[in-house]
C-alpha cells in the first residue's frame, strides 16, 4: 500500500473522529460539517478498497460530485451576512447543477469516465461562493480568524478545489491520450486529499472550542 494511501486513510479517520465529537443535535453547522467529513471519508475508503479489489471506483467519485456540491451550498447558506444565499436563488443553483450533473452522467453512460463537465461547472461556483464568504469574514470579524471554525472550513474548500480543479478537469484526457502524464500528476490529488482532511480536522477542533458565527 502506498504511503499516500495510508496517509489518506489515517487523516480521514482522524477527521471523522473529530467530526463525531461535534454532534449536538441542535445547531445545523456541526451536523452539516459532520455529514461532509463522513461523506468525504467514506468515498475515499470505498474508492481505495474498490481499487484494490479491481472494481471501477470512478462511479463513486461521480456520485460524490453532486453530494459534495449540495452539501457545500447548504453549509454556505449558514453564513450570517450572506442574505442572498438564503433566498430561492441558491436552491435554483442547486437544482440547475443537479440537472447538469444528471445530463453529464447520462452522456457518459456506462463508460468508465469521470464526470468532468459537471465537475468543471460546479467547481467555479463553489470557489466563487466560498471566496466571497472568506472575503466577507475577513472584513467583518473583529477577532483572530484562526480561532473560528468557518475560517478553516472556507480555507479547506478553497485550497482543495483551487488545487485539484485543473487536474481532475483533465483526467479523462490524460487517461485517453497521455496516461504517462496522468500517472505523474494524479498523485497530487491524493496529497491534496490529505491536506483536505487535515484542515477538516482543524475545523472540527475549532468548532468544539468555539461555536460558529451567530446568525
Amino acid at each position: 500500500m502506498k504511503i499516500t494511501t495510508i496517509l489518506i486513510l489515517l487523516t480521514a479517520g482522524i477527521a471523522s473522529v473529530c467530526a463525531l465529537r461535534l454532534w449536538d443535535g441542535r445547531s445545523p453547522f456541526p451536523r452539516l460539517l459532520l455529514v461532509w467529513v463522513l461523506a468525504s471519508a467514506v468515498v475515499e475508503f470505498v474508492g481505495i478498497i474498490g481499487n484494490r479489489m479491481g472494481f471501477v471506483n470512478v462511479r463513486y467519485y461521480n456520485a460524490f460530485i453532486l453530494i459534495e456540491f449540495l452539501l457545500l451550498m447548504r453549509i454556505a447558506m449558514l453564513h450570517p451576512v450572506v442574505r442572498f444565499l438564503r433566498r430561492p436563488y441558491i436552491h435554483v443553483i442547486m437544482g440547475a447543477f443537479t440537472l447538469v450533473w444528471a445530463v453529464d452522467l447520462y452522456s457518459i453512460g456506462w463508460e468508465v469516465k469521470f464526470a468532468t463537465y459537471a465537475f468543471l461547472i460546479g467547481t467555479p461556483i463553489i470557489v466563487a461562493v466560498y471566496l466571497f464568504l472568506l472575503w466577507d469574514l475577513v472584513n467583518t470579524l473583529r477577532e483572530p480568524l484562526t480561532g473560528h471554525a468557518p475560517f478553516w472550513l472556507y480555507l479547506t474548500v478553497l485550497v482543495f478545489y483551487g488545487t485539484v480543479a485543473p487536474i481532475l478537469g483533465s483526467v479523462n484526457y490524460f487517461a485517453e491520450f497521455a496516461p504517462h502524464v496522468g500517472s505523474k500528476i494524479m498523485p497530487l490529488v491524493s496529497v491534496m486529499s490529505i491536506v483536505k482532511f487535515i484542515l477538516l480536522s482543524v475545523t472540527c477542533l475549532r468548532a468544539q472550542r468555539q461555536p460558529p458565527l451567530p446568525a
